[in-house]
């Protein structure tokens, strides 16, 4: 696995992006294992603080493993910079897929260790093409699912692909997790605005519990006909 803590500057927007990706040959040849392209430093007029993780492919587990984090736009601005701390590259044996959905079927589909039967829906998502639509300005989807696995995994990533059109600055969709809802408020992992398309990876290991709780919803502005975000493929 590769994980890290990270935090950017007031002045990074969502034109700044950070590639992680993972060698397997020194350098040869990379696979991109996820993006950190979403921040928008200005709206909170705060440092932005998060953390990355992903499983390295078989192809990167090698004696000449090479893990890099690169600006792939921008980042030339005033007051933008990217801080990468407590960077970790380890084994830890196999990967176990816990819970998936491709959204074949909404609102009851996907394998695994879903502890509700179904996505609880507020608003009026839709199934659009095997994948979730929200363009409402209360469209949500919940769902629960169990990570209080034995031994406690090293690490949990939450993956989806997520998609945007003719999303405008102030719309925006955020992705949220709670270990123990509705004692504990969901956390914000992400605010996502304007258009994107990309495939999103987040280290939840602070949230694992057997009633943990992901939600997509749709957090500011009122998105016009035409204009949504789409979510996919939920690992």
């Amino acid at each position: 696995i590769v994980r890290f803590n990270f935090r950017v500057a007031t002045g990074v927007d969502f034109l700044d992006s950070i590639i992680v990706d993972c060698s397997g040959d020194n350098g040869g040849a990379y696979t991109t294992l996820g993006a950190i392209d979403w921040i928008d430093g200005d709206a909170g007029a705060t440092q932005v603080s998060g953390k990355f993780g992903a499983v390295l492919p078989v192809g990167c587990l090698t004696a000449q493993n090479r893990t890099r984090l690169r600006v792939a736009t921008d980042y030339t601005g005033a007051n933008e910079f990217f801080f990468a701390d407590n960077v970790e590259v380890r084994a830890v044996g196999t990967s176990t897929l816990i819970a998936s959905d491709p959204f074949n079927v909404f609102p009851g589909g996907g394998t695994g260790l879903w502890t509700s039967g179904a996505w609880v829906s507020t608003g009026t998502p839709t199934l659009t093409a095997g994948a979730i639509r929200l363009n409402g300005a209360t469209d949500a989807i919940t769902r629960s699912v169990n990570l209080a696995g034995s031994p406690r995994p090293v690490l949990a990533v939450l993956s989806f692909d997520m998609t945007s059109n003719s999303a405008d600055a102030d719309e925006s969709l955020e992705v949220r997790v709670s270990r123990d809802p509705p004692t504990l408020p969901f956390v914000s992992l992400a605010r996502f605005i304007d258009d994107s398309t990309a495939t999103r990876t987040f280290d939840i290991t602070d949230y694992l519990s057997s009633t943990t709780q992901i939600q997509f919803a749709i957090s500011s502005g009122t998105l016009a006909a035409g204009e949504y975000y789409q979510i996919d493929n939920v690992n």
